[in-house]
């Protein structure tokens, strides 16, 4: 019995450190593609595995990402510090941990409703304040790939040309780290600068945060159970004399002025546009923090 609870206790604080993540993926010269997978942890909190990642997908294509390396994540101006070490939990310190394929192949042609990219893991950190048992919940990352037709053209590009890899599109990515913490009462601004290598059109939206194992065209039915209050996209506090969160849809620019201290579950939605067609989504799964302290 005292065996069962050491291990029950072990695996609770284990599923507690991972903060959030991205995936995102590149075009590369020979036509193939490689994705990466970004996850933060909560420097309070145990480390992540460097073992292998692999992704979830529907496009018939294994994609395992390797350990690249690790870089803290922690905002000096409203820490005194740029380093994790001695970091409680829920202070909105983390480290990123980057993981990425080599170069991949894919065959045929995206269908209508996209090829997709997860990442699935358990559990939420226990100090989200904006949804329900957050312990319980789990995280999806996604991201996903559609179709392109070219003007002019009567059907969509092919990952596949004349038996050679071609690939079409460099997703979107972040010139940003998510560095979100904020004092209590204070106005703050921040953006993932967001930028896509093909100038393609970016739109920003907020989604919904997942906790399922696999991917649904439906992004609610999919979504974290928020507490009352909140939704995916009202998930900071805003009655009394706070100011709820707000995203600029063509800048990707966040607004928010929080008198209350927590951590806030987000999830952003960047969408990138060709020549009127929706061609791309990656999303950022990742919490707002604010604390009570003195800018």
């Amino acid at each position: 019995l005292a065996l069962l609870l050491f291990l029950l206790c072990a695996g609770t604080a284990e599923a507690t450190h991972l903060m959030g993540g991205d995936i995102t993926w590149e075009c590369r010269p020979n036509g193939k593609y490689r994705f990466t997978l970004v996850l933060y942890r909560d420097c309070g909190g145990i480390s992540l595995p460097t073992s292998s990642q692999t992704l979830g997908t529907n496009c018939g294509t294994a994609i395992t990402c390797n350990y690249v390396t690790t870089v803290d994540v922690v905002p000096s101006c409203y820490t005194g510090t740029t380093s994790c070490a001695g970091a409680t939990s829920g202070s909105g310190k983390m480290q990123k941990y980057i993981y990425r394929s080599g170069d991949v192949q894919l065959t045929g042609t995206p269908p209508a409703s996209g090829w997709y990219f997860t990442w699935s893991s358990c559990c939420r950190p226990t100090s989200i304040s904006n949804i329900n048992s957050p312990s319980s919940a789990s995280y999806l990352l996604r991201a996903v790939m559609y179709p392109y037709t070219p003007a002019g053209s009567t059907s969509p590009l092919t990952a596949t040309t004349g038996g050679n890899p071609t690939c079409f599109d460099n997703s979107p990515n972040f010139l940003e780290d998510p560095q979100v913490i904020s004092c209590t009462g204070v106005d703050g601004v921040y953006n993932n600068l967001s930028y896509d290598p093909d100038l393609d059109s970016l739109y920003y939206d907020w989604s919904y945060p997942w906790s399922a194992t696999s991917f649904s065209s439906n992004p609610a039915s999919n979504s974290v159970n928020f507490a009352s209050g909140y939704t995916y996209n009202n998930p900071m506090p805003s009655t009394g004399s706070s100011t709820g969160a707000d995203i600029n849809n063509e800048t990707g620019e966040i607004t928010f002025n929080s008198a209350v201290a927590g951590s806030w579950a987000t999830c952003v939605k960047i969408e990138e546009w060709r020549c009127g067609q929706l061609i791309g989504e990656i999303y950022r799964d990742i919490p707002i923090v604010t604390v009570a302290c003195t800018p």
